[in-house]
């Protein structure tokens, strides 16, 4: 209890740091709980902070400017030292000063006292019986002398010559046995590896995508990666490159009342083009470590925590800012495309809105389903980017309107456009739309007809009626607003005249609370500058 050691030594990551140190359990963004809690500034590598060992344990959090934040749990597993010394003292007094005391006063029988002797006698008898209490009141275990922080995971903030991004899809795909969970009771176990149960997922698990993508989008845009100033076009017409996430290995380490969850992540980035894969990498990250209480787990403050790490890390890597302040990537590679020619035949173009409603088909893909227009007599099928970027595979099924269904290949797409092109296999002739005739100009306020499979594959072909609402600026481009019914399916759909006539490519409504009415398609006229189409006679 004398020689309790009561200092430790916290290395940090990085120079220029502030410690929060709180007693008892932490979470992120939550500081300073208990009574024994202290703010330091870091101006050097390492500090030698003053904490009690009377607590049992302190998350200690290292945050910096630019750089994410990072607890770490310190706890009490050393064997006191002191411990020792002060139980030796003890049993020395008890068991070998105090008779030898006893002995010197008993051989002394029958001689007057010293006043000096007795006073040592009774010292030893007190010191003796009193110094036991060590046993409950000096602290058995003490803090490792020195705690070293982990590198903090800087920030990727976008600067301005920097591509836009955003998160396309964030899937598992966990092979069995590789999602594991470990406990510790104490944190001398874990420093030892003495775990007290160790179990894994003995069957796969995979999910092409989960809510995790709209979480890492809003990090993406407090890093700057999205125009928010646009709002509902920030992702339409802006040249963003996109990233996919699929997580291979899932662990969770629990010790005592904190956790932390490990992922490991493949992640891809792509261009605006479906073809377009630029660089992949695969990360290996932990989440910060949080405290718990039983019956109060929240996972997914768990994951956004790690998934972000894992993203900033990619998005650190060379490969990566290297593509991102590449301007001409996208433009570079649409230059290498072939052009795909098509040949339209006035015999099978659309002339009225019976005929349109031929023309429009059904797109299936393995986890729903969009809509798609015809555009020419022997099976060039349009659709959106979002449609087919949902299916890894290169083959689709298309239904027809007359119940009829065929495969075709998707052969390239443009998600800056919105828009990718198919080739039905089985040949043609088919009803089409043509687009060689298609212009810029938007008739504001005319009647417009929305044709698609909103829903369900079994409204198929669903005819719908509104007006052109506006013209929208987005970017350098535009975007026909209506206030036609479009509901999910529509996707890939036509916008189409009275007379039939191909306007546009239905790609999205406004959803929320109390919006009606409100939806957008791409101008047809967008195709060939988009897809490298060129149309002829």
């Amino acid at each position: 209890m004398l020689l309790a050691n009561n200092t430790t030594t916290i290395v940090t990551g990085q120079d220029s740091t502030t410690l929060d140190i709180a007693s008892g359990y932490s979470s992120i963004g939550i500081n300073n709980i208990g009574s024994n809690n202290i703010t330091a500034f870091v101006p050097e590598r390492a500090k030698t902070i003053q904490i009690s060992n009377k607590v049992n344990s302190y998350s200690v959090t290292q945050s910096r400017n630019g750089y994410l934040p990072y607890t770490l749990p310190i706890a009490r597993y050393k064997f006191n030292p002191g411990k020792a010394i002060d139980i030796g003292v003890d049993f020395i007094g008890t068991f070998v000063m105090f008779p030898v005391i006893t002995a010197i006063n008993s051989s002394n029988t029958g001689v007057a006292a010293s006043p000096v002797t007795g006073l040592v006698s009774e010292s030893v008898l007190n010191i003796g019986t009193l110094s036991w209490l060590d046993l409950f009141i000096g602290p058995w275990k003490l803090y490792p002398k020195i705690n070293t922080m982990p590198a903090l995971v800087k920030i990727p903030y976008r600067t301005n010559d920097e591509n836009r991004l955003y998160v396309k899809s964030v899937g598992v795909d966990i092979k069995k046995n590789n999602l594991k969970e470990t406990y510790y009771k104490r944190f001398k176990a874990y420093y030892k590896h003495n775990a007290t149960l160790t179990r894994s997922e003995e069957s796969a698990i995979k999910h092409r995508n989960t809510q995790f993508a709209d979480t890492l989008n809003h990090v993406l845009a407090t890093w700057n990666y999205q125009d928010t100033n646009r709002g509902f076009f920030s992702h339409v017409y802006n040249g963003a490159y996109y990233l996919k996430c699929e997580v291979n290995d899932f662990s969770i380490v629990g010790v005592d009342h904190y956790m932390f969850v490990d992922f490991k992540c493949n992640w891809k980035i792509y261009g605006t083009t479906s073809d377009n894969e630029i660089y992949s990498y695969t990360t290996d990250c932990s989440s910060s470590w949080l405290g718990f209480s039983e019956g109060d787990f929240e996972f997914d403050e768990f994951a956004t925590d790690v998934f972000q790490r894992s993203m900033a890390a990619f998005l650190n890597t060379d490969e990566v800012q290297k593509c991102l302040h590449d301007k001409n990537a996208t433009a570079s590679f649409i230059k290498k495309w072939a052009p795909i020619n098509i040949t339209e035949t006035a015999n099978d173009s659309v002339k009225s809105l019976d005929e349109a409603i031929t023309a429009v088909v059904t797109v299936v893909v393995s986890e729903g389903h969009g809509s798609g227009c015809i555009i020419s007599p022997d099976g060039y099928v349009i659709t959106n980017h979002h449609v087919t970027t949902e299916d890894t595979a290169s083959k689709v099924k298309i239904l027809f309107s007359n119940g009829d269904s065929a495969m075709a290949t998707v052969l390239r797409s443009n998600a800056e456009y919105d828009l990718a092109i198919l080739k039905l296999d089985k040949p043609g002739p088919y009803k089409y739309f043509p687009v060689d005739t298609v212009t810029h100009d938007i008739p504001i306020g005319d009647d417009v007809f929305a044709i698609g499979t909103p829903e369900s594959i079994f409204l198929g072909q669903t005819l719908t009626k509104g007006i052109i609402s506006g013209e929208r600026s987005a970017g350098d481009k535009t975007i026909i607003q209506t206030d036609v019914s479009i509901n999910p399916g529509n996707s890939g759909g036509a916008l189409v005249n009275t007379s039939g006539h191909l306007l546009g490519i239905v790609n999205a409504k406004m959803k929320g609370e109390g919006v009606q009415g409100i939806g957008f398609a791409i101008p047809a006229s967008y195709i060939d500058e988009a897809l490298k189409v060129q149309f002829s006679k």
